[in-house]
């Protein structure tokens, strides 16, 4: 079984580009640990013979629609809908820092 830390609850929120407080950090490592424990108690399950499934509701049907074609907007009307633009584009704010 993983064991959850703050080392790996900080890392994990580098990697997802998000800011944690330290109360936050705490609840994150406690909830991961919960979470990755069902996980190991899961994988102990013997599924021998089960097949596989797409749903639990093997009854339900979902419907399937064909695509439609629609018309399309304007390059002025896609830019009237746009917070902001330069130069004929929609400008965004800034994903990744020193970009």
């Amino acid at each position: 079984m993983s064991h959850v830390d703050a080392a790996f609850v900080e890392r994990l929120s580098k990697l997802a580009r998000i800011s944690l407080k330290k109360d936050e950090i705490h609840r994150l490592e406690e909830n991961l640990e919960k979470i990755l424990k069902h996980i190991d108690q899961l994988q102990q399950v013997d599924t021998t013979g089960i097949e596989p499934c797409f749903s639990v509701q093997e009854d339900l049907i979902c419907p399937l629609f064909e695509d439609e074609k629609e018309p399309l907007m304007t390059r002025s009307e896609l830019m009237q809908n746009a917070p902001d633009s330069i130069s004929g584009f929609i400008r965004v704010p800034t994903v990744i820092k020193g970009a």
